[in-house]
């Protein structure tokens, strides 16, 4: 009947519009809404669909429509054509959309949905099946969600496997079932400034609930009327696991501060001033600022009325709280200012009834609940109960002198509740656990999951949800709380379209087009440009890589070294200042080219000479992505990702063109490299990964001459380059660059170009050298006249770009690919550790970004700039400044252009520096119910550094170098002997590494500890490839003045 009426409706206005062009009123200032879905076709006998929309003025309120159009049909539209589905067309659900709602840091299911279609026509679900549905909900699909099983934890007449244990312990959860926790377990003293003030419950290892007038009240003055925090939260202290308050210290008491309450919007201050006003919803929220650990069983999270409870007692369900605590002892629970007979202050229980009788107002209570205190008056309790639990037992006993155990149910907060017409002063209550109240709750505390991708149906949307299940409450999703049995569902979605509509105005430049999705937009840009409103053309890149250049050796760190180039690049671009590179040279690489951390690339972290591994190659790399997207790619430098078939060379992963070693070099002058080639046997193979002592043990000393061998490693693409012997390795590959630069003029592609100078043994000439004058120490110096001839470097090709034209359009990033490794004249002070181990020596990068296109906008940010960020993020960074297809990959890698070239915050939180399942292990884990601490693995997350395993003899100097050039320094060796495998460091406030905090940070390293749970999943074994002595250098011509034989490097699989 109303499609019938619609239709009428339309017919009568298209005839009195009889054709008539639409007239808007130019005079108002309404606009029209965006249109709204088209009528369902589900019945599929009429041809006619209709939508409508609707006038509204600038806040968006409807109006009359006239006020938008003089045509009063103006306000619909019909398509004749809409529903016009041939008969024997079958309905066909769509493709399920991306699973939506998974949230890392809560406990949430997945869903997705798909649309049942006939033809382009959207119909009910049951038209594709009676009983599949086109909303799929999985609790586990979410990887943090995914170790919860059907929950039994609770059963008391269970036993609790190890396995569950650690399932719980996974989900911020309690690892214990109800029958193991101690009474007062679950209920904390709130106190301030050293006094207790008032009771609370552990909700979850981060919230409390307690009543709101405790926080906001006179005395606690925390609100003001606004109920905006005032006082200082520093005078606030929550402590759990204690029963007797009088004691300052217990063996398992867990204090923490308060970092922020949260109250009802509506909630009155200063009731007891205004006895008159009523209360609603006298709870208030608090946040710790550090979580409670639930190991001991005598501090853990409440249990919440579970929907288990329907089956509890005389089996009637638990929204009709007062009906059923009718037939209950019900129990107050938390400190009273009344001291017991010896004097000291332990937890009580009082017991309570429910008079029906003096229900008051309409707040959803069904009863107000009277004390009966021994020793009290009758309806008054004393000060300090507040925000304690209101508990009540399965069965008709009364368990005396404790406070409820977790076998009771717990309905509601002890809190205030003003009865006017009685009495003149509020007396307690309980806040209950209803609807409105939980749903509160679950408003404040459980974050909406991200948004899904749109389905492909016609009227494309996406969703997301908001679960009631907190697991982080101590509750497995199959078992919530009560929350999910109130509102009657599990989940709440929140849906929007994804259908893209021109934008009203047009904030995308050169060309773009704008489209509007929900309260967003995205420009499409026109080819050659990129960016948000795209302001910005496809830019040249140009990467320079200085191998293992320390953190100490460079000007604007270290006076003594000569780099006016990169020290004018620091101020005019961006210096990146907390930025982090690799260890070791090939791990650098492999990370670089896949946008994947080195532990999850199953590289190699340095490939030797005459060694058959390769840096794996399972999907395109960045640079044959850039290649696909019309990008000459050019690499110039030491390679040193595998060599030892064709398919591992540069111009089979993505460059164009290359010059450079495979390797590096010992002879910078002559471009060759000796080494020992020996292969180790099968006993000893899996050794040669290992550093220092181990790698001797397993290759050998070589110190016969037989297995020595030295050849030249130069190509050029893939033929050897012989004859450029006598030019100086970092000149060399600058003028190579410069070359190329100038050959590239004229192409209509842009250029990618990396020239990576070599250093790791390093020699200079006389040239170099002779501007190092604050340097005695040879080795020192010659080091740092290497980086001064990378300077000149970088100043001349950044004159060749502005030369060629090509500067403007150019993004220019100057990174280290690993710390300085100290033995070799390089430096990281006052960093600890160097090359080959993950102290802050041996992978804090020098980072540098610069060029006209990142400075105009950089120039307004902090400086130096010290967000978080890895050389992974080159990854997703460079290909979307290209405007190149990401895909899937790069799933270690963030996009930080944005970051970097408008201050924004970095998306990057964590680091995963390294998991290595092959070194040797160290003692025994400290807590098996998570990742094994005995592994070697770092772990970056947020401020804090987590090392596991071994961290002395793991390669590399692991203690303080001092720099020669600074006499009053001194050096500080490591502790070679170090047996316990677990350290912490807050990176932020001690980046040298000196002051180690797992000790007093337990909590911390059990929170970073079940994240390398999560993280080696995904790492793969780094292979234990050894030397080839089919690799050795083959003759490649007789030197025509010396007649001497001239060996080279070079593929030989």
């Amino acid at each position: 009947m109303a499609r019938l009426i619609l239709l009428l409706l339309m017919i009568s206005c298209i005839m009195m519009s009889s054709g008539a062009k639409l007239k808007k009123n130019r005079k108002s200032k309404m606009k029209w809404s965006t249109w709204e879905p088209w009528s369902s076709c589900e019945s599929l006998d009429n041809p006619l669909a209709v939508r409508r929309r609707f006038c509204v003025d600038a806040s968006g309120k409807k109006v009359d429509d006239l006020k938008c159009s003089n045509d009063k049909c103006d306000n619909f539209e019909v398509d004749w054509e809409y529903c016009k589905v041939p008969k024997d067309t079958p309905p066909e659900w769509t493709p399920w959309g991306a699973w939506t709602g998974c949230d890392p840091s809560v406990c949430i299911p997945g869903m997705r949905v798909r649309d049942c279609m006939k033809g382009n026509i959207k119909v009910a679900d049951w038209r594709c099946s009676k009983s599949a549905k086109g909303v799929e909900v999985n609790i586990f699909h979410c990887e943090s969600c995914r170790v919860a099983e059907r929950q039994i934890v609770y059963n008391t007449t269970a036993e609790l496997t190890e396995k569950q244990r650690k399932q719980l312990k996974k989900a911020h959860g309690s690892p214990h079932r109800a029958a193991e926790r101690e009474g007062l377990s679950w209920v904390v003293t709130i106190s301030l400034n050293g006094e207790h003030f008032c009771s609370g419950i552990i909700l979850s290892d981060k919230w409390v609930i307690t009543a709101a007038h405790c926080m906001c009240g006179r005395d606690g003055s925390c609100c003001d009327k606004s109920n905006r925090m005032i006082c200082d939260t520093k005078s606030w202290k929550v402590t759990a696991g204690i029963r007797d308050i009088s004691k300052t210290k217990a063996k398992h008491a867990q204090s923490r501060k308060v970092s922020r309450v949260i109250v009802p919007e509506d909630y009155i201050l200063d009731l007891l001033h205004k006895p008159k006003r009523k209360i609603i919803m006298d709870i208030a929220l608090i946040e710790l600022d550090a979580t409670f650990d639930f190991t001991p069983t005598t501090v853990q999270p409440c249990l919440l009325p579970a929907r288990r409870c329907t089956t509890m007692g005389t089996g009637e369900v638990c929204e009709h709280f007062g009906k059923w605590a009718n037939n209950r002892e019900c129990h107050s629970a938390g400190w009273g200012e009344e001291v017991s007979k010896s004097g000291r202050n332990i937890g009580r229980r009082i017991k309570l009834m429910i008079d029906f009788n003096l229900t008051v107002g309409t707040d959803g209570n069904e009863g107000s609940f009277r004390t009966i205190p021994d020793g009290l008056n009758r309806g008054q309790v004393r000060g300090g109960f507040s925000g304690g639990p209101l508990g009540c037992e399965k069965e008709n006993t009364t368990i005396g002198g404790v406070v409820p155990p977790q076998s009771d149910v717990v309905i509601g907060v002890n809190s205030l509740k003003l009865i006017a017409h009685k009495k003149t002063s509020p007396i307690l209550h309980s806040s209950l656990f209803d609807k409105t109240t939980m749903t509160w709750i679950a408003d404040k505390i459980v974050s909406w999951g991200p948004w899904g991708k749109c389905t492909k149906s016609k009227d494309g949307r996406r969703t997301r949800i908001q679960s009631g299940y907190f697991i982080e409450f101590g509750y497995f999703p199959t078992d919530g709380p009560l929350y999910q049995y109130l509102t009657g569902s599990t989940i709440r979605m929140d849906s929007r379209k994804c259908i893209e509509e021109p934008c009203v105005d047009q904030p995308c430049e050169n060309g773009g087009i704008c489209m509007a999705v929900d309260t967003t937009f995205k420009c499409k840009c026109a080819s050659g440009w990129i960016g948000p409103t795209c302001e910005n053309k496809n830019p040249n890149i140009v990467l320079i890589i200085a191998d293992a250049v320390g953190y100490n050796d460079i000007g604007f760190r270290n006076s003594k070294f000569v780099t006016p180039i990169l020290d004018d690049l620091s101020k005019e671009g961006v210096r990146l200042d907390n930025y982090y590179v690799e260890s070791m040279s090939t791990a650098f690489r492999a990370s670089l080219m896949t946008g994947r951390y080195h532990a999850n690339t199953g590289a190699m972290s340095f490939i030797p000479l005459a060694t058959e591994h390769c840096v794996p190659h399972t999907e395109l790399n960045f640079p044959e992505r850039l290649q696909n997207a019309g990008y000459s790619t050019y690499f110039i430098g030491k390679w040193h990702m595998g060599y030892s078939k064709q398919s591992c060379l540069p111009q089979n992963r993505g460059f164009d063109y290359f010059y450079g070693s495979y390797v590096g070099w010992d002879d910078h002058l002559n471009h060759s490299r000796k080494t020992c080639v020996k292969r180790s046997n099968d006993a000893t193979k899996q050794c040669c990964l290992f550093r220092g002592s181990k790698l001797r043990e397993c290759v050998g000393r070589c110190l016969s001459k037989e297995f020595v061998h030295n050849g030249i490693d130069l190509n050029e693409n893939k033929t050897p380059v012989v004859d450029a012997g006598g030019e100086f390795g970092p000149d060399l590959f600058t003028r190579k660059a410069m070359e190329n630069i100038e050959k590239h003029v004229g192409n209509d592609n842009h250029m990618f170009l990396t020239v990576a100078y070599d250093t790791e043994l390093p020699e200079s000439t006389e040239h170099y050298r002779n501007k190092i004058t604050q340097i005695k120490d040879t080795t020192r110096k010659d080091f740092a006249a290497m980086v001064n001839a990378i300077d000149t470097g970088v100043g001349k090709i950044i004159q060749k770009l502005k030369d060629t034209g090509m500067w403007q359009d150019t993004v220019l990033v100057f990174t280290n690919d690993r710390g300085g490794h100290v033995k070799n004249g390089n430096n990281n002070w006052p960093l600890r550790g160097s090359t080959y181990n993950y102290f802050e020596g041996g992978i804090r990068g020098i980072g540098i970004v610069a060029g006209p296109v990142v400075t105009k906008k950089a120039r307004t940010c902090e400086d130096p700039n010290s967000q978080l960020y890895h050389v992974a993020d080159w990854y997703k960074t460079f290909l979307n400044l290209a405007g190149a297809n990401v895909g899937d990959s790069g799933a270690d890698s963030h996009d930080i252009w944005s970051s970097i070239s408008s201050c924004s915050p970095s998306p990057r939180t964590e680091i995963l520096h390294s998991l290595n399942h092959a070194m040797p292990k160290l003692g025994e884990p400290i807590d098996r119910g998570t990742f094994d601490s005995s592994i070697t693995s770092v772990l970056r997350m947020g401020d804090y550094k987590l090392f596991t395993g071994r961290i002395s003899l793991i390669g590399g100097f692991t203690g303080w170098k001092a720099p020669v050039e600074e006499p009053e320094t001194t050096t500080i060796e490591p502790d070679q002997n170090v047996t316990r495998n677990v350290h912490l460091y807050n990176i932020k406030d001690d980046p040298h590494e000196m002051k180690d905090l797992s000790d007093e940070m337990k909590n911390k390293v059990k929170e970073m500890l079940d994240r390398l749970d999560v993280l080696q999943e995904y790492t793969k074994p780094e292979p234990f490839s050894c030397p080839d002595p089919k690799g050795r250098p083959v003759l490649e011509r007789k030197d025509i003045v010396s007649d001497e034989a001239v060996y080279v490097w070079k593929p030989w699989l």
